[in-house]
């Protein structure tokens, strides 16, 4: 996908090519979009490449979106994992708040999906284990990321092998434990992606939310079709909190059921009927895997957060007023 494809035909940087801010140089506008501007960058100096993130000017000045994207960067800077987008500053210019993370050469899985179709067995878990994997170490320092998509997993290219999947867009994030900036009764997130909790607007949102994207992702990339239907957001949130799907089986007839029945528990209606935790998810996933991932994700998956990983949030962060 070209940069060109991601930028409205008539939108006007507001950072001109050569442009130096603080520590970096503007190269180009990459991407818009919903509330940020996406800039390819190099960090004087180090001469590295980055991504320079800018919140769009046009809601710049609204209380709402600065704390979300200020809390974006606050939050991913606390997981520090291969499968998250690694977050190097953050500052201001122009009264706009800005974030730098690393620049990650390659498209998003929903942009790979949307070319394929539908993913191979192998690919699909391929991917996804390591998605857990960067999901659930958010989960040990407390930040559940409330808006897992696949529109916001970007695939790395990185030599000759697969791509590594890394989560970014942590807006919607969450410390677990914390007060929520949404007023009661709102909800949070994307539709065909947001869990039934996230639907009624629950208070009590911790990680079992992240395991019901992560099983609609592995619905999506294995068939090609999202589980709820609905042809406005409306009816896609009502499919959702009904609790019914057709199952995996009757888009992919060929599907290992004890596959089918590790999707279907990750998308229980009640969390109490979910995995307990999205590593418990991934590893009922191993061994439908490819040997490789089997070997490299075995252990992390399988691996205890550490003893502090189980605090209240309030202990862990307490100026967090998220």
């Amino acid at each position: 996908m070209s940069p060109s494809s991601l930028i409205p035909q008539d939108w006007i940087p507001t950072l001109s090519d050569g442009e130096v801010v603080d520590r970096y140089q503007i190269e180009h506008l990459f991407a818009v979009g919903g509330t940020a501007e996406v800039y390819a960058a190099v960090q004087q100096g180090l001469k590295r490449r980055v991504a320079f993130k800018l919140l769009r000017r046009d809601i710049g000045q609204h209380a709402r979106f600065r704390d979300r994207f200020s809390r974006e960067g606050e939050f991913a800077s606390r997981i520090q994992h291969g499968n998250v987008v690694h977050i190097i500053d953050v500052g201001q210019v122009k009264d706009l708040p800005f974030l730098v993370t690393e620049f990650v050469e390659g498209g998003t899985l929903a942009s790979h999906l949307e070319s394929k179709g539908r993913l191979q067995q192998d690919e699909a878990l391929a991917l996804l284990l390591p998605i857990c994997a960067g999901v659930a170490a958010g989960h040990d320092v407390g930040v559940v990321h409330r808006d897992l998509k696949p529109e916001n997993i970007l695939l790395a290219v990185e030599g000759p092998g697969p791509a590594t999947p890394k989560i970014m867009d942590f807006g919607m994030a969450r410390a677990t434990g914390s007060v929520s900036l949404t007023k009661t009764g709102k909800t949070l997130g994307t539709p065909h992606y947001m869990s039934p909790e996230q639907a009624r607007a629950a208070k009590d949102i911790d990680g079992r939310s992240d395991q019901f994207a992560l099983a609609i992702i592995l619905f999506e990339l294995l068939t090609g079709r999202h589980p709820h239907k609905g042809n406005t957001a409306g009816e896609v949130m009502f499919s959702i909190g009904s609790g019914k799907f057709d199952p995996p089986s009757k888009y992919l007839p060929d599907i290992p059921p004890f596959l089918e029945s590790v999707i279907i528990k990750g998308l229980a209606l009640s969390p109490k009927d979910r995995y307990p935790s999205v590593r418990a998810f991934g590893s009922a996933l191993l061994p439908f895997s490819p040997e490789r991932e089997q070997h490299v994700y075995a252990r992390e998956l399988q691996h205890n957060p550490s003893p502090h990983s189980v605090m209240p949030a309030e202990q862990l962060f307490p100026d967090d007023e998220s």
